[in-house]
């Protein structure tokens, strides 16, 4: 769903903002319809399913506070499911906080741009979103 997004990016630019938008939308509404089934009935293929990494570097991108805040709470509640899931407990514990989630989708966006411009362009956005929340 945002293989333009990072073809983009590892081509050194920015990805259109209005179709990245209509693009994340979509992707929140699938995804928070996949979180509301068991784990083991959640689709893999990530156009019925969207990469919640993905999803929140597209909302970066955009400086859309509200849908990171949604998107790290998304990538939280994955991290706790395939702790649950792989422990067959019953109980939920927090393995992650959300800074680290947010801290670790950051390293890895930024580990796909090659541009020395980019990159600074992206570490300044990132440095905006840390700065607001």
């Amino acid at each position: 769903m945002f293989t333009t997004l990072i073809s983009d990016l590892q081509q050194g630019h920015f990805p259109d903002p209005v179709s990245l938008r209509g693009r994340l939308h979509a992707a929140l509404v699938k995804k928070l319809a996949m979180l509301r089934l068991e784990i083991q009935f959640r689709h893999q293929d990530e156009k019925i399913n969207p990469n919640a990494n993905h999803m929140l570097w597209a909302a970066l991108l955009l400086e859309d506070n509200e849908s990171i805040a949604i998107i790290i709470d998304i990538l939280l509640t994955e991290a706790l499911d395939q702790a649950q899931a792989r422990r067959g407990a019953k109980n939920r514990q927090p393995i992650l906080d959300q800074q680290k989630i947010f801290q670790q989708s950051c390293t890895t966006l930024l580990q796909l741009v090659t541009n020395p411009i980019l990159v600074k362009q992206l570490q300044q956005k990132i440095k905006k979103v840390t700065d607001y929340s």
